[in-house]
């Protein structure tokens, strides 16, 4: 920021309201996945494309297709037009706007959008041009085509039925047994291709022979090829098309700041866990109510190449008084792959993968809120004060370079 502007840093973190990103997860909130909802999704990239329009920003899209089904996605990427020249090494802060089926989506991830919405807009108003860019990632959660032929496979063999609603108890309880085998080997740091050869092998005897055929066929869709990577194609595919874009062009992105899951804070002891084995007690923390885990924290990620970015994080939370969990790996992506591959579940990996420096700004979704990916992730369970908070530590990270 130019120190000759007469406008400090105090006063502008305190022009962040809890209306305005009331308001604009307000605009966001809604069923928006690519499976049922297409439609919706992309009536959600005009909306994120238009409010950064209306600001003034200059807006770019980057579309993709996915093999294997019908549509066209788009990332969405805005800057300020008076920004530095692009050799000059700018700031991104990322967001994803697509839904899982069957969820509104307020703090998944309508509370990212909702930052990036305010912070453009205090800028633009006091007309000051960083070199930043906000980037919005569309297919954060699924592979649209690998769930499709998921669903009709189940529906061809009697699993589900025409509402996609599961079939029998017997494979409902299977499903919930897949579903608790993946987090346990996820936990043990087994990678997601082997996760599941594994749960199907150990979920076998106790199977129908439907119930092993679709297993055995939705196994078949992912690629056997040595040395694959499932980053960015069970998932995370709009953040992988866009790094993979700008990849020859990394040097020139200083820093990268990736929010999914901002927005929910629970009072209640032991409303938050995290994976067995970590020494937590030797992380970086501030106002953590450790032997109770109460999910009231905000959590940086980092690896190998985005631990420098934690300790001016850490000084601008303490300062906001905003109770945090550091969370630095001290791993490259490639390690984290094969000892921690829980680490990579969101659109930091792509950036990780590429050695580029990204932390994740995260309350870790499903490790704390029961409304995680189902119909109960509403605009009314969130926390305002909270988000704010995380709002002004991200503005004044970017006012500081």
């Amino acid at each position: 920021m130019d120190k000759n502007n007469t406008m400090d840093i105090t006063s502008l973190l305190e022009k962040i309201k809890k209306r305005n990103l009331y308001h604009n997860i307000l605009e966001i909130e809604g069923v928006r996945d690519p499976i049922f909802n297409l439609d919706k999704l992309n009536l959600t990239a005009d909306k994120i494309h238009d409010r950064f329009d209306n600001l003034g920003l200059a807006v770019a899209e980057q579309q993709f297709t996915v093999e294997g089904f019908d549509g066209t996605f788009r990332n969405i990427e805005a800057t300020f037009k008076n920004a530095p020249t692009a050799s000059e090494d700018y700031v991104i802060l990322t967001s994803h706007y697509d839904t899982v089926p069957n969820t509104v989506g307020a703090n998944d991830n309508a509370s990212a959008i909702a930052l990036q919405f305010e912070i453009a807009r205090i800028l633009t108003e006091e007309n000051l041009a960083l070199n930043v860019k906000f980037v919005s990632f569309t297919l954060e959660e699924l592979n649209p085509f690998l769930v499709c032929q998921g669903i009709q496979k189940a529906q061809e063999l009697g699993l589900k039925d025409a509402q996609n609603r599961i079939s029998s108890y017997h494979f409902k309880q299977i499903r919930k047994k897949m579903d608790n085998l993946y987090s346990q080997l996820e936990s043990e740091g087994i990678s997601g291709e082997e996760i599941t050869k594994r749960s199907l092998a150990t979920l076998k005897p106790e199977m129908t022979p439907k119930e092993i055929e679709y297993y055995t066929y939705f196994q078949s869709l992912y690629p056997s090829k040595e040395g694959f990577d499932s980053v960015g194609f069970d998932g995370f595919m709009g953040s992988s098309h866009w790094v993979d874009r700008y990849e020859n062009s990394a040097s020139h992105i200083k820093k990268v700041f990736n929010f999914d899951e901002i927005a929910f804070t629970s009072k209640k002891k032991y409303s938050h866990f995290l994976p067995d084995g970590l020494p937590i007690s030797q992380f970086p923390q501030y106002r953590l109510q450790l032997e109770d885990m109460v999910g009231n924290f905000i959590i940086f990620f980092s690896d190998t190449n985005s631990e420098w970015m934690l300790d001016s994080l850490f000084q601008k939370a303490k300062a906001l008084d905003l109770p945090y969990l550091g969370f630095p790996t001290q791993m490259d992506y490639a390690t984290m792959k094969q000892q921690m591959p829980q680490m990579l579940a969101a659109d930091h990996a792509p950036f990780w993968r590429a050695g580029i420096p990204c932390i994740l700004v995260t309350d870790m979704g499903e490790y704390r809120s029961p409304y995680a990916h189902n119909m109960g992730d509403t605009i009314d369970i969130l926390d305002f004060d909270f988000l704010k908070k995380v709002t002004q530590i991200t503005l004044a990270s970017l006012l500081e370079n």
